[in-house]
């Protein structure tokens, strides 16, 4: 407990210190914040060192972690004096490597978000059943433009309208799963009239459909 106190004295200690020597001799905020990083490493170290020596019979389990803290807050934060150059390069270096990074992340995402906005999604009827979709918007996995042929609609309303109970069921139920896609702000369900009535099942037309809009087919 003792060397617990004294670290966080001497923490304060060295803190104030350089504050008032950064103030006085004016010294560099990189140079200043390089040996503050030191300090707190080296007390770090120099806290895990000393867990297991605080176990040891006083005044040993009292001295030496008050040593070891000491001796370690003095070789890191040297050693990071030393090498402050290196040290500020690689930071800088790290900080470069992390700008490019979010700003290629922001990129991609707008290259995504502009592909869903020229490339739309087209659904079919065992999608819009199935009624996962809903969950993937809602995670954000799929966005922009759906859309949803007026031969699929009326397909599930065929299927809501049946006699038989299980069909029935599973044709309300999307048709429900339709009217909450309409409500979730990442996309935009866009209901269109477009049929070929050369083709005889919904397969084959939601194929043309898909060709016709060039967009990404869901089924």
């Amino acid at each position: 407990m003792l060397w617990q106190i004294f670290g966080i004295i001497l923490v304060g200690l060295i803190v104030t210190y350089l504050v008032l020597a950064r103030r006085s001799l004016s010294i560099p905020s990189s140079v200043f914040f390089i040996t503050l990083l030191g300090v707190v490493i080296g007390l770090s170290v120099g806290a895990l060192v000393s867990l297991p020596l605080s176990g040891l019979d006083d005044p040993l389990g009292q001295l030496l972690p008050i040593v070891v803290n000491i001796f370690s807050v003095a070789v890191v934060t040297t050693f990071f004096y030393a090498q402050r150059e290196n040290i500020i390069r690689s930071l800088s270096q790290f900080l470069s490597l992390v700008n490019s990074l979010v700003k290629e992340t922001r990129s991609i995402k707008h290259d995504t978000s502009e592909q869903d906005k020229t490339n739309p999604i087209i659904i079919d009827t065992s999608i819009i059943i199935d009624g996962r979709i809903l969950d993937l918007v809602k995670t954000g996995f799929i966005s922009g433009r759906l859309i949803v042929p007026h031969f699929v609609l009326d397909e599930l309303q065929l299927i809501a309208d049946s006699e038989e109970v299980l069909r029935r069921n599973k044709g309300r139920r999307g048709l429900e799963a339709l009217n909450n896609l309409k409500r979730e702000p990442n996309v935009d369900v866009d209901i269109v009239d477009d049929d070929f009535i050369n083709e005889n099942d919904v397969d084959s037309k939601i194929i043309r459909l898909a060709k016709k809009y060039k967009g990404r087919l869901m089924t």
